[in-house]
């Protein structure tokens, strides 16, 4: 007998784990993942792609839908890394991704989790470096990447830290010789590099400092801007401009040139076109030649081919053929090499060549007549090719189109060898297929259709053996719920749906008792609710209807008791926003101070006590905004005739609401973060010359600069107030340690700077500063990414809680709201190596922190956020990867918890233990399903 699923079974009743409360939106979305930049390493396929929880992310796949799945979600939560350009580096690969705190920068992946990792800050801090052009040769990966000191040069990596470094500074300081065109040749890295003010070169290098070199001088005659640089059989080719002839020939142009990596052996193949150059392009190895585009000055852009010798370049079809002019995409397969060109009679299609007139031909008229198929990401495959290409034919005159799209297609470079695989979008609608990579005789691509959006498919060839691979972002809508308010025993808040929009809903925990209030703007228009409050016992709710535009609602919490409490704009027009960007409110003594809108009769400080009678004009002062109460004063920002932005105050009657002062009488203050602290009003405000610190009692005398924190006129920048019991909290910069935590007690000795998290002039950027009983929680980039950390009064210090990845990557969405005060403990959102953004709980302790609940499984991140809480439970906004951000529930906590995680074991809903690493089935396993041991902690305490 087995107990442990017993033990787990009898603990999850118990623990009650959080748990979806109803999926308001369940329409398919139809969404794109996107997937792109495929690479294989040891038979697994690696690429990005977007699903609605985590964002653009790193993905693998073994060619299964089952074998398909998220390797790590870099940027937690629904932030994209957005990896690029990956490749292969011996049983590693490299790529390109962002991330918040260092922005894009070098990565490495050995295909796991926790083998993702950032490689190098190449460019510290926020800032990015962008590397690119990946070349890899002899187990060096050469790159281009872009920093303050070198500007734009090539780099090198062997996939370690200590192994990255800038190859050659070739443009000293920060102007950067912008290479490019990064091509190997037998273990030589050739490139084109500018040197100073020089016009760009042929650069090579052997993998050092001194063996970087430039190949080409600096003459006229000497070939400058080297484009479309290609390896044949260990010899470079390239079009290059110069003196055609010689120094001196006075004609100059684009030619063919080839290098053997000496500056002797880098010479002109051939002046195709002695008077201004023949314009080679498209080059590509083919039979131990090199065939290209080129124009002569007679024939127009023709195919040509070379040995290296100036005899042997020629047009491959002499005279020129009229049918094959602008040849391009030239892709060497087998014993052919196919090629797009165009005629006036078949348009653009797909060509191929073995080399010589009889064997250049058109493979088919693919979209028949002059129409052109336009075939593009032509990839070699089975001595063939695999491409995207149209038959669509428009008969003219809006007659309709006949055709199948764009879809993929084969050739073996006959007519009856080429043709549709499938067409995945029925009909003359397109499917745009592209991104081919083949891999173990099948090809992985990516393709869209209008049920599933774009996503990943794969082919063998064959119309039977080609379909989607998984539906990556497969999720159903998401409700995105919003505003959650308690009142009245029910959770209020807003949710969208496609019957009614964005509108006003309530529930008590149930699937039942879930249910619309009221819809605004009947039909699937919403009402967009910016704020719902609770006064003297009433809902307050600002919405938007067409008949009266955004105005101010009251609800005993039933749709026939929700009315108009006041139209303060009459009509159509805007008369209150409660919150969002435009103005904030207050609450004092049973009354909400808001900002009234339109025109100027109506704008200024409003009041309501939740009455038609009690809802009236205090004073017209312009827009106000940013409100906060201190005492029984409403302080808050506004303009009146002739003056910008600056404190006011209110005690609720005209009389009493004025202009505090006027600390920059020359364009306004523009005060931000108003925070009651001590009974006195703190903020941040500019006057004229730097931003800092103030603090006000409600007087003019009373009101000034309370600190200067970077001294002169460089300004700090305050930020993220909040108050805890004895000591305001909140983000400098002194113009010495970036932004960092800072605090104070109320006087100007006790102002100080908590921690240099990130030391040096680097920032860490505290964010989410949240207060619990005398401590700080805050997520801020110490340098190992953005983590969890606490301060406590007591010491005036803040130390690391957890680093949760345990690398340089965030654990944490620094954000969106995801960091909440549940009581006796501390929610959030935190990411480790193995799964992505989910609910995790801390005590203040890295033994204390843990996660309780993986709800979407895996490296997935369900990225919760917007918590509340309702009586005995706690309501927060979670995607579990299949049903879109809905509401979800979960008990309020009663102690705090000072014990470990316990370890993570999964279960299915059959009740059945998964084996340790074994991959679960998501589209059979709902969110009970998968809890793991940490969600039960709370239980066993």
């Amino acid at each position: 007998m087995r107990t442990l699923p017993i033990l787990l079974i009898a603990c999850a009743a118990l623990a009650q784990p959080a748990k979806i409360v109803t999926d308001l939106n369940t329409t398919p979305t139809g969404g794109s993942s996107f997937p792109n930049y495929l690479v294989q390493v040891n038979g697994i396929t690696y690429f990005a792609a977007y699903d609605a929880p985590n964002g653009g992310e790193l993905w693998r796949t073994d060619g299964t839908a089952a074998g398909t799945s998220l390797v790590k979600d870099i940027a937690p939560g629904v932030t994209s890394s957005q990896p690029e350009n990956l490749t292969k580096l011996g049983a590693k690969f490299l790529f390109s991704a962002y991330v918040p705190n260092l922005g894009r920068e070098l990565w490495v992946s050995d295909g796991t989790a926790q083998g993702t990792l950032p490689l190098k800050d190449i460019r510290a801090g926020s800032a990015s470096s962008n590397p690119g052009e990946f070349v890899e040769i002899n187990g060096v990966v050469y790159f281009i990447a872009c920093e303050d000191s070198a500007g734009c040069e090539i780099w090198r990596t062997d996939g370690t830290t200590a192994g990255t470094w800038l190859l050659k500074d070739i443009t000293p300081g920060p102007a950067g010789s912008l290479p490019a065109f990064l091509t190997a040749v037998n273990g030589t890295l050739f490139f084109q590099a500018s040197s100073g003010f020089n016009n760009p070169r042929l650069w090579k290098s052997d993998g050092t400092p001194g063996g970087t070199v430039m190949v080409t001088g600096q003459t006229e005659a000497d070939p400058y801007a080297p484009s479309y640089l290609v390896n044949v059989n260990g010899v470079l080719y390239f079009s290059g401009y110069a003196s055609v002839g010689g120094r001196g020939a006075g004609s100059f142009g684009y030619e063919l040139w080839k290098s053997d990596g000496t500056t002797g052996g880098t010479v002109l193949v051939k002046a195709i076109q002695p008077i201004g150059g023949s314009n080679p392009a498209n080059l590509a190895a083919f039979n131990g030649q090199v065939y290209f585009s080129a124009d002569d000055g007679v024939r127009g852009p023709e195919l040509w081919k070379s040995d290296g010798t100036a005899a042997g370049t020629v047009p491959v079809v002499a005279p020129a053929l009229p049918a094959a002019a602008y040849p391009r995409q030239l892709t060497a397969s087998g014993a052919q090499l196919f090629f797009v060109a165009t005629n006036a009679a078949a348009g653009d299609e797909l060509w191929r060549t073995d080399g010589t007139a009889a064997g250049t031909v058109m493979t088919k008229d693919i979209a028949p007549g002059p129409a052109s198929s336009s075939p593009f990401s032509i990839t070699p495959f089975n001595g063939g090719v695999i491409f995207s290409a149209t038959d669509n034919v428009d008969s003219g005159r809006g007659g309709p189109v006949t055709g199948s799209g764009i879809e993929v297609w084969k050739s073996d470079g006959t007519p009856e060898g080429t043709m549709r695989v499938r067409d995945i979008e029925p009909g003359a609608e397109s499917s745009y297929p592209g991104n081919y990579l083949v891999t173990g005789g099948q090809v992985i691509f990516r393709a869209v259709t209008t049920a599933y959006g774009a996503e990943l498919w794969r082919t063998d060839g064959s119309e039977a053996g080609t379909w989607m691979l998984k539906d990556i972002c497969n999720s159903s809508g998401s409700s995105t719920p919003d505003n959650l308010v308690s009142y009245n025993g029910f959770l209020y808040f807003t949710a969208a749906t496609p019957q009614y929009g964005r509108e006003l809903w309530r529930t008590d925990g149930t699937a039942a008792g879930t249910t619309l209030v009221k819809d605004f703007c009947p039909g699937s228009c919403s009402s967009h609710f910016p704020l719902i409050l609770v006064v003297n016992g009433k809902l307050i709710v600002n919405a938007y209807t067409p008949s009266t535009g955004y105005e101010i609602f009251v609800s005993d919490g039933t749709g026939p008791g929700t009315t108009l409490l006041k139209d303060i704009n009459p009509g159509p027009g805007n008369g209150a926003i409660l919150g969002g960007m435009i103005g904030y409110s207050a609450v004092s003594n049973g009354v909400i101070y808001f900002p009234g809108l339109g025109d100027p009769a109506t704008r200024g400080l409003w009041r309501t006590d939740g009455t038609a009678a009690g809802t009236y004009l205090v004073k017209a002062v312009g827009r106000a905004n940013q409100m906060t109460t201190v005492g029984n004063t409403i302080f808050f920002v506004a303009a009146d005739v002739g003056t910008n932005n600056e404190i006011w105050k209110s005690d609720g009657t005209a009389a009493g609401t004025q202009k505090v002062i006027e600390i920059n009488p020359n364009g306004g203050s523009f005060p931000i973060w108003l925070v009651d602290f001590k009974g006195k009003l703190y903020f941040a405000a500019y006057d004229g010359t730097d931003q800092e610190l103030y603090v006000s009692d409600g007087t003019a005398p009373g009101t000034y600069k309370f600190k200067d924190i970077c001294p002169g006129t460089c300004s700090s920048l305050p930020g993220g107030l909040v108050a805890g019991k004895d000591r305001l909290w909140f983000s400098a910069n002194d113009g010495s340690h970036g932004f960092e935590l800072w605090s104070t007690d109320g006087t100007q000795q006790g102002t100080v700077l908590v921690a240099d998290a990130r030391p040096g002039a680097e920032s860490s950027y505290p964010s989410q500063l949240t207060v619990q009983g005398d401590s700080l929680y805050f997520f801020t980039d110490g340098g190992s990414g953005w983590e969890l950390w606490m301060a406590k009064e007591s010491s005036v210090s803040a130390a690391l809680v957890r680093d949760f990845n345990g690398d340089l990557s965030s654990s944490v969405d620094s954000y969106e709201n995801s960091l909440f005060d549940a009581g006796h403990t501390m929610l959030m959102a935190a990411a480790d190596a193995s799964s992505g953004l989910e609910l995790w709980r801390s005590g203040g302790t890295a033994q204390s922190t843990f996660l309780m609940q993986d709800i979407a499984g895996g490296p997935g991140s369900s990225s919760p956020a917007k918590f509340a809480q309702h009586g005995k439970d706690i309501f927060f906004v979670a995607d579990d990867g299949i049903r879109g951000r809905e509401l979800w529930v979960m008990p309020a906590f009663a102690q705090n918890v000072a014990g470990p995680a316990l370890p993570k074991v999964n279960q299915h809903a059959n009740g059945k233990d998964n084996a340790p690493g074994q991959q679960k089935d998501s589209a059979h396993s709902g969110p009970s399903a998968r809890m793991k041991y940490g969600a039960l902690a709370p239980a066993l305490q």
